[in-house]
């Protein structure tokens, strides 16, 4: 739970003017079993909202910190009442296991399809119900965490910090939500696929999107990953959370917490009989 102290937060630091400072974003953010680094572009901020992040001289009033909590730690419609950004982050975690599960076997159409069944559910449950997962949906998650955002911002006597990264975290739950869109229409046509050659190709296609919708993406190839909408994923909204966090000397919740294991298919299972089966069960 996010609860202000006066501390100071490191930030690297470089004057580039008068009353103008450029804070480097203090960490990289690794994406679970994806190889690419994260990185946060660099963010133009006043000395004065420098001086206000570093000291939190002005705390995050309690009904806003009550919006946030509702992002990271609890609400009370998500399963186990897990936040929101963590039910979505764990339902894009069972959609891009799924769409590997797709392709094991690159001539089962069948199994291509009936792997889409559960993306589809992760993604949106109301418009396919029966998959795995939580059973709230990514999207919704996503528009959640808009929504609770701007219910925090539009608190009187938020902080600059507050201020700041809020509109970071709408702008990259939007992305998110776009690119569910994106995922759940390729979903559909793989289903609804006949050709395996065909069918495949649309799977490899769908993988790097979900990553994208869950992680963001480099998509011009700079090495990092910033704040426009070609860019951003839901993990982008979890990173400008985090900073609040440190903001606050807070400690900051898992973004997959345990609790939500139970709930979730066992891929390290799936994916270890897979490996055996593609040695020929030795």
């Amino acid at each position: 739970m996010i609860r202000t102290t006066h501390i100071g937060v490191t930030l690297a630091v470089t004057t580039l003017a008068v009353g103008e400072l450029q804070a480097q974003l203090p960490d990289t953010l690794v994406a679970p079993k994806e190889s690419a680094l994260m990185h946060g572009d660099s963010l133009m901020v006043s000395d004065s909202l420098l001086l206000d992040s570093l000291y939190a001289r002005r705390p995050i009033p309690d009904q806003a910190a009550a919006h946030l909590d509702h992002l990271t730690t609890a609400f009370s419609t998500t399963p186990d009442g897990v936040g929101l950004a963590q039910a979505g982050m764990a339902e894009a975690f069972v959609a891009r296991e799924y769409a590997w599960l797709a392709g094991r076997d690159s001539l089962d159409v069948r199994a291509m399809s009936s792997a889409m069944t559960h993306v589809l559910h992760a993604i949106d449950p109301s418009g396919s119900p029966g998959g795995a997962g939580l059973g709230f949906g990514f999207r919704r998650a996503a528009e959640a965490v808009i929504q609770h955002t701007q219910l925090a911002m539009a608190v009187e006597g938020i902080p600059d910090h507050l201020a700041f990264h809020g509109p970071y975290i709408i702008r990259a739950a939007e992305g998110a939500i776009a690119r569910s869109y994106d995922v759940e229409g390729l979903a559909r046509r793989i289903r609804a696929g006949t050709d395996p050659a065909r069918t495949l190709e649309l799977v490899e296609d769908l993988r790097p999107m979900i990553r994208a919708m869950a992680y963001g993406t480099d998509a011009d190839r700079d090495g990092r990953i910033g704040h426009t909408a070609d860019e951003v994923g839901l993990a982008q909204a979890w990173y400008h959370l985090e900073l609040l966090y440190r903001v606050e000397a807070a400690a900051m919740p898992e973004m997959i917490p345990p609790v939500l294991t139970p709930r979730l298919p066992d891929f390290s299972a799936l994916r270890a009989a897979d490996a055996q089966a593609r040695r020929g069960g030795r």
